[in-house]
């Protein structure tokens, strides 16, 4: 009678303890019940919810749904995709984000990816990486990646730029929003 715990610990990681609490306000068959059901919940959660959500966003007028557009234009830019780049800092404009807070955050990125291909070529794990920059490790290895894109002096490169560009905006010789473009104009160029 112990396969219902195999097939328990197949799908979830329950102890025995609490599936004992399960079984003991109902039945096996219900234990499974709840089992399959609580799988088909968690997987539509996971898995079906965002795509759903990305179909009816555009219809409701929501333009992006995520916080992370920072994030997936510096990926655009790494990746050479100069229309996604630039498509995605127009959303960020027309939700409202301040350019000078984009292009601040475009050279923190480029510095990060930077910190993490230097030590990445000096043949660091990501591990040691993610401990010696106090970045996660999940986002260690999406910088990795992203950092093959550029060469080192190319990134130390656009994080100079990305500061020259800066004082130009405060001494008013180039508009925010101008500065936002040539950054990602130079660095998405394939």
């Amino acid at each position: 009678m112990n396969w219902y715990k195999d097939i328990l610990h197949l799908f979830t990681k329950l102890s025995e303890q609490s599936f004992q609490n399960i079984l003991s306000y109902g039945t096996i068959a219900r234990a499974l019940t709840n089992l399959v059901v609580s799988t088909i919940v968690l997987y539509v959660m996971t898995y079906a919810l965002p795509l759903m959500v990305k179909a009816i966003a555009p219809m409701l007028g929501i333009k992006r749904m995520t916080g992370f557009a920072h994030f997936d234009m510096i990926s655009a830019v790494a990746e050479k995709n100069q229309k996604r780049a630039m498509q995605l800092y127009d959303d960020l404009v027309a939700l409202k984000e301040p350019p000078m807070r984009i292009l601040y955050l475009m050279i923190k990125q480029f510095n990060t990816l930077y910190e993490v291909r230097d030590l990445a070529v000096k043949g660091y794990p990501a591990s040691a990486i993610a401990e010696k920059t106090a970045i996660r490790d999940f986002i260690v290895k999406r910088n990795i990646s992203l950092g093959r894109h550029f060469e080192i002096a190319a990134l130390r490169e656009a994080v100079a730029y990305g500061t020259e560009l800066e004082e130009e905006i405060k001494t008013g010789r180039i508009t925010d929003r101008l500065a936002v473009e040539l950054m990602i104009q130079k660095y998405s160029r394939a």
